[in-house]
């Protein structure tokens, strides 16, 4: 993935040049292993034989929704998972044309991901009658749930919900504060947030 083009097209060459370059690939993985993760978006799927053809005409999103990702994961959760749709579908791949389909199926993640968040956060603005500029930096961060490890995605995450919201984008030195704003929150509300998903076990546990 060419992180530099999509930011170009996304908030502008020079508000690009000011947000630090850091690697997605590293995305923030789900509870569980691996291996019990890719068992969850792979499954018994024996169905898949034969489909290659098929397969490989889909766009990057129609493959990430044949697999419903409701949340990020790892580079190499999402490898796995191509090595074994490959394997039930009886394809012999190399090492080229697995990472070129990984790089393929984690863009198609994220633009799912980001697709189901921004009709959330759309709805929610329209239930609490107010327009996206007119909340703080903190309660856009805790709309966002930015990915403190992923710049792309949050980068398409919020020039999606600028879109949809209207939000004027012409003005680049303003976006970026704003979108700076709303990153340092994200890092600030880190350990809250930490302790409501352990409280939020403990409850489950019970």
């Amino acid at each position: 993935m060419n992180e530099s083009e999509d930011c170009d097209t996304l908030l502008g060459a020079e508000v690009c040049e000011k947000i630090p370059v850091e690697a997605t690939m590293d995305a923030i993985v789900g509870v569980g292993s691996v291996a019990n993760i890719v068992e969850k978006y792979v499954g018994d799927r024996s169905d898949d034989k034969g489909g290659y053809e098929a397969y490989k005409k889909m766009t990057s999103l129609e493959k990430a929704q044949t697999y419903g990702f409701g949340e990020l994961k790892s580079y190499d959760t999402v490898r796995s998972i191509v090595q074994i749709k490959f394997l039930n579908m009886g394809h012999m791949t190399d090492v080229d044309e697995l990472l070129e389909e990984t790089d393929l199926l984690y863009k198609g993640m994220c633009e799912l991901v980001v697709k189901n968040k921004t009709e959330e956060i759309l709805d929610e603005i329209k239930q609490r009658g107010i327009a996206f500029d007119d909340l703080s930096a903190i309660e856009k961060a805790r709309m966002l749930q930015f990915q403190p490890d992923n710049n792309l995605y949050n980068i398409q995450l919020y020039s999606a919900v600028c879109k949809v919201c209207g939000v004027d984008t012409s003005d680049e030195g303003k976006i970026f504060e704003d979108y700076q704003a709303i990153y340092e929150k994200t890092l600030e509300m880190q350990p809250e947030w930490s302790v409501e998903r352990k409280d939020g076990g403990r409850e489950r546990a019970r």
